[in-house]
C-alpha cells in the first residue's frame, strides 16, 4: 500500500464548491491541506448554474466575487413563475445590483474556486484520486489504488454519492433532475423562469438564461415519484420543450448543445438535524444533505458549509484539540444558519397530512383556507409557491 510521506493537517475530499471553499479558508489560515478529487479540472457538473445573491457575502469572504462577476456571462434580476393554469407571477428584485443571480457554468465556477484555493502554498491539489474509505484509524483516507493520505481531520465534500459519512438516502426525501443547454431561444428576459405542471409535481421545469438567446433548461422531482410512476425525465423535458403552451414558443428555432445530463439531489427533509460530524470527519455540501428542500438549490449551501467547517477545523488544529465536542461546533453553526428553512420543507412530501399542510399555511400566511382543496399534492405545491413569493414581495 502506497503512503504519502507528507502528513497533512486536513484532507478535503472533493474539489467542488463545498470542498474548494473549505480549502480556501484553510489556505487563508495557513493550514496544511490536501484537496482531492477523482477528476481533473476544469470539468463539467450537472447543475442549474445559478449562483444566488445568498452566496454573495461568502464569495467576498473567499476573495472570488470579482472574478465571478467578470466571468458570469449573464445575470438575472428576478423570477418568473408559470403555473399549471398558465397564470404567471413575476417577481423582480428591488435592488438589482445587490440581488442579481449569476448564471455561470459549473465548469467555470468550480474552476475559479479551485484556482483561488491553489494560490495558497499550504493547499495541495491532488487530482484523479478516488477515495474508497477512511483510514482504519480515522486519520486519513484510502484511495481505490490503495494509496493512503494521512491527515488529522477529514472533510467530506464528495457529493450525493459519498461513501464516507452518514447520509439521508430515502427516496421520498431526495430528487432527480436532468438538464441541457439550448441555443437560439427567443423571448427570454432577465429572469429565471420556473414552470409548474402535474407531470413533475412536486417539482418544476426551469429555464435559466445564459444569454439573451441561450439557456440551461431542465426539470426535476422526487426520486420516489420517478420510481413510482416510471417517469422518463428526459422524455418529459422534451415534451415540455415541444408542447408547453408558453415555453414551446421560445424553442421554435432552439438547438440542444451537447446532451441532456442528469443527477441526484439530497434534500433536507424530516430528520435533517443529525450530526454531520462522525469519526473525525465532517460532511459538507451535498455529502451532508445541505440543499434547499423547496428549490433544490445547493451551491450557496455548499459554500456556506464549506466555510463553516473549515473555520471550526482551523481553530481545532491551531489549538491542537480534536475532540468530538470541538468538531461538533460545526453542527451548531449550520443549524443556526439553516434549520428554519429545513423545517419548512417537511410539508412538501406526500407523507404529510392535509391537516398539517393547512396548519402550516395558516401559521405562515394567515389565510383562510376553508375554500381551498388541499387534497391534491400538485395543488398544494403550486399554492405554497404562490403564497411564498407574494409574502416575500410584500416585505
Amino acid at each position: 500500500m502506497k503512503e504519502y510521506t507528507q502528513k497533512f493537517d486536513v484532507v478535503v475530499v472533493g474539489a467542488g464548491p463545498a470542498g474548494a471553499s473549505s480549502a480556501i479558508i484553510f489556505g487563508q489560515n495557513g493550514i496544511s491541506t490536501a484537496l482531492l478529487d477523482k477528476k481533473n479540472f476544469p470539468r463539467d457538473k450537472t447543475c442549474g448554474d445559478g449562483i444566488t445573491y445568498k452566496a454573495k457575502a461568502d464569495l467576498i469572504k473567499l476573495g472570488v466575487l470579482d472574478e465571478i462577476e467578470k466571468s458570469a456571462p449573464f445575470k438575472v434580476n428576478g423570477y418568473s413563475l408559470i403555473f399549471s393554469d398558465n397564470s404567471k407571477l413575476k417577481f423582480e428584485f428591488a435592488d438589482n445590483k445587490e440581488s442579481q443571480i449569476y448564471i455561470i457554468s459549473r465548469n467555470e465556477f468550480d474552476n475559479i474556486l479551485l484556482k483561488k484555493a491553489m494560490e495558497y502554498k499550504s493547499v495541495h491539489f491532488l487530482p484523479e484520486i478516488e477515495i474508497k474509505k477512511l483510514a482504519d484509524d480515522f486519520k486519513g483516507v484510502v484511495s481505490k489504488n490503495n494509496e493512503t493520505i494521512h491527515a488529522k481531520t477529514i472533510i467530506d465534500a464528495t457529493g450525493y454519492n459519498s461513501i464516507l459519512g452518514q447520509h439521508n438516502r430515502e427516496v421520498h426525501k431526495n430528487a432527480l433532475a436532468v438538464r441541457g443547454y439550448y441555443e437560439n431561444l427567443t423571448g427570454l428576459d432577465k429572469t429565471v423562469e420556473i414552470y409548474f405542471t402535474s407531470s413533475v409535481s412536486p417539482g418544476y421545469f426551469w429555464i435559466f438564461p445564459t444569454s439573451d438567446s441561450s439557456a440551461n433548461v431542465g426539470c426535476g422531482t422526487f426520486i420516489n415519484i420517478v420510481e413510482k410512476k416510471s417517469l422518463n425525465l428526459k422524455a418529459i423535458l422534451q415534451d415540455f420543450i415541444e408542447n408547453h403552451p408558453i415555453a414551446s414558443q421560445k424553442f421554435k428555432n432552439a438547438k440542444l448543445e451537447g446532451r441532456i445530463e442528469g443527477g441526484k439531489i439530497p434534500l433536507a427533509f424530516g430528520n435533517f438535524d443529525w450530526s454531520r460530524v462522525t469519526n473525525n470527519l465532517i460532511s459538507i455540501g451535498d455529502a451532508g444533505g445541505f440543499v434547499n428542500p423547496i428549490t433544490a438549490e445547493g451551491i450557496s449551501y455548499a459554500i456556506k458549509t464549506g466555510i463553516l467547517a473549515a473555520e471550526v477545523v482551523s481553530k481545532a488544529i491551531k489549538n491542537n484539540c480534536y475532540t468530538e465536542k470541538e468538531l461538533k461546533k460545526f453542527d451548531a453553526l449550520w443549524l443556526k444558519e439553516f434549520s428554519n428553512q429545513y423545517k419548512s420543507g417537511d410539508i412538501y412530501t406526500e407523507s404529510f397530512s392535509k391537516e398539517l399542510v393547512s396548519k402550516y399555511f395558516i401559521s405562515n400566511f394567515q389565510k383562510n383556507l376553508e375554500d381551498k382543496d388541499l387534497s391534491n399534492v400538485s395543488d398544494i405545491y403550486e399554492y405554497m409557491v404562490k403564497l411564498k413569493v407574494i409574502s416575500k414581495s410584500l416585505k
